[in-house]
């Protein structure tokens, strides 16, 4: 549903947003990826959330639809890669070398002034670019947009790591994709959660590993929730995992201490 002055309730709701976003009343959670073989944290997702007054902490299937319709995705998108470097820096001050990875729209990446931002970002918290990932949407991906591929490339050559999210969703095929130079694919948690009772699901998982391995890319599993799951992932190879099972998203002060989760430790 547009947001018009034809429709009061949803203007006031996007201006209750942009309200929130003055007062600061967004912050990030970060949610742990994990080495499969190893435990050790590969990095950490960052997931924006609205600390609403009167209805509490909000998470972005609330709003971030509603943003995006409005026209507020770029300054969410600015909001969270900043405090996502920002918070990168931080860490490996404390010691701790943790990557981060930023879901951005498809809007927001065919902007041409994304490439300059995360330039700019990267260069005022002194954070080497191979520690942020950038994530984009498969269904997001089409070859005929040209600021899209020119987005990629630029990144690209900035040495930012670049990821394909909900993979499965769309109807690329990964050769196809590798033209836009992704160095993972992050494998949609709709067949992740059926790995272990739908042979479908777990073709579409092992052969999308194979595939990403032979095209020199890592493979992310979403929405790992069961110690069954984690099992059969690991007879697949794939290389990274996040989800409840391992980690709930937390605040940043929590997020270091982790070390290797017991489900994951020898």
């Amino acid at each position: 549903m547009a947001v018009t002055d034809d429709n009061p309730a949803s203007l006031a709701s996007l201006m209750d947003l942009l309200r929130g976003v003055e007062l600061r009343e967004l912050f990030v959670e970060y949610q742990a990826v994990f080495d499969i073989a190893t435990g050790a944290i590969r990095g950490a997702e960052a997931l924006i959330r609205w600390n609403h007054p009167q209805k509490g902490v909000l998470p972005p299937s609330e709003f971030l639809a509603m943003a995006m319709r409005g026209g507020l995705g770029g300054l969410i998108t600015d909001l969270v890669l900043e405090e996502s470097v920002a918070q990168c820096a931080e860490w490996r001050v404390q010691g701790y070398d943790v990557p981060v990875s930023v879901n951005v729209s498809a809007t927001a990446f065919a902007g041409s002034d994304l490439p300059a931002t995360v330039d700019a970002m990267l260069g005022k918290y002194g954070v080497p670019p191979d520690r942020l990932t950038v994530e984009i949407t498969e269904h997001a991906c089409t070859f005929e947009n040209t600021e899209l591929r020119d987005t990629f490339t630029a990144l690209a050559r900035m040495g930012v790591r670049l990821s394909l999210d909900d993979f499965g969703m769309g109807e690329s095929s990964l050769s196809r994709l590798q033209q836009l130079q992704f160095d993972e694919v992050k494998i949609d948690r709709s067949f992740v959660s059926h790995v272990c009772n739908e042979p479908t699901d777990r073709n579409i998982v092992m052969f999308t590993t194979r595939l990403a391995h032979s095209l020199g890319m890592k493979v992310v599993a979403e929405g790992v929730e069961t110690a069954d799951v984690l099992s059969a992932l690991t007879e697949l190879g794939t290389d990274l995992a996040q989800g409840f099972h391992l980690h709930r998203p937390s605040r940043p002060s929590e997020f270091p201490a982790l070390g290797v989760p017991e489900q994951l430790a020898g």
